[in-house]
């Protein structure tokens, strides 16, 4: 005979993380990629199977974020508390700037 409430057990079944979750990554051009990946699991492999789904995206060009925090391919789900559905944005790398402007440093010759 059990001696738990009925509520209790109910309690602890809805504390219980899962195991797999299935992540989305969309990025500019309106790609979106899905991913299903063990909790302990390094993002590394969401990285990987992006670039692979999109390749028109070159290989290591892209930033990867999840809700501000600028990932890293050693992080893993569980330390970002992501759950099912969560979406990870991509970023292309910009590069570039201060084309409008010259600057001239040296001395005038005059």
């Amino acid at each position: 005979m059990s001696t738990t409430s009925p509520r209790a057990e109910e309690d602890a079944k809805e504390t219980v993380k899962p195991i797999f979750i299935t992540l989305k990554v969309m990025d500019q051009e309106d790609r979106r990629i899905r991913h299903t990946i063990r909790m302990a699991d390094k993002l590394q492999v969401v990285m990987d199977m992006y670039y692979a789904k999109a390749p028109e995206v070159t290989y290591g060009t892209g930033t990867f974020l999840f809700d501000g925090i600028r990932l890293k391919g050693d992080m893993t789900p569980m330390g970002l508390e992501m759950v099912d559905g969560d979406t990870v944005d991509f970023f292309p790398v910009m590069i570039g700037g201060g084309g409008f402007f010259q600057c001239n440093l040296l001395p005038s010759s005059h």
